[in-house]
């Protein structure tokens, strides 16, 4: 779930919003988390954030995979494969 290319560039754009928006609820922290669950769940998938006493307490990936696409032996694993 790490990202490679701009990471830096992004938590320095991340921090300027919580500078000039003036964050409420989420951390930079936080956002760029979400942002790679939800880069990681592609093309199908969702993410569930749950909170508590006003906290981010739990955050959880679902992946999902095109059945269409499934309907050969093995194609599941490759699909997971390919993944990597």
């Amino acid at each position: 779930m790490t990202r490679t290319s701009s990471n830096k560039t992004i938590h320095e754009d991340v921090t300027r919003l919580e500078l000039e928006q003036g964050l409420r609820f989420l951390s930079p922290n936080e956002i760029l988390m979400i942002d790679e669950m939800l880069d990681d769940v592609k093309p199908f998938g969702e993410i569930t954030l749950r909170v508590k006493d006003g906290k981010l307490t739990f955050a959880a990936e679902s992946k999902s995979y095109d059945a269409l696409k499934l309907q050969r032996p093995n194609a599941l694993e490759e699909e997971l494969y390919d993944e990597r």
